[in-house]
């Protein structure tokens, strides 16, 4: 079966950072590490777009328990010209949902 759209959320390093525990948090960026690098590794441009993104910050900066408000980054892996489309739009995180409406034709 295919699908047009998959959602992956990854709380462990959220939940490191909140914890304030540097070891855990580098584990699981590790751990992430892994998981990218085995899914670029099959992906071809025609299967779509992966995008990478946060909703906050709370990882760069263990001196706190709290999200942050530093800028999140917004990775795009695919065609150079589905990304150029998809990102047009966006200035901060709210742009996202939105351009996911785009690229899916939904509620146009």
């Amino acid at each position: 079966m295919q699908y047009d759209f998959s959602f992956f959320e990854y709380w462990a390093s959220d939940y490191a950072g909140h914890k304030q525990d540097m070891d855990s948090a580098v584990r699981q960026l590790e751990r992430f590490d892994d998981v990218l690098k085995g899914l670029l590794a099959i992906w071809q441009n025609e299967d779509g777009l992966i995008l990478l993104t946060s909703d906050h910050g709370n990882m760069e900066d263990l001196s706190t328990r709290k999200h942050t408000a530093a800028d999140v980054p917004l990775l795009l892996f695919g065609d150079l010209n589905e990304r150029r489309e998809f990102q047009k739009e966006i200035r901060d995180l709210t742009g996202i949902a939105p351009a996911i409406n785009s690229y899916l034709k939904i509620n146009q």
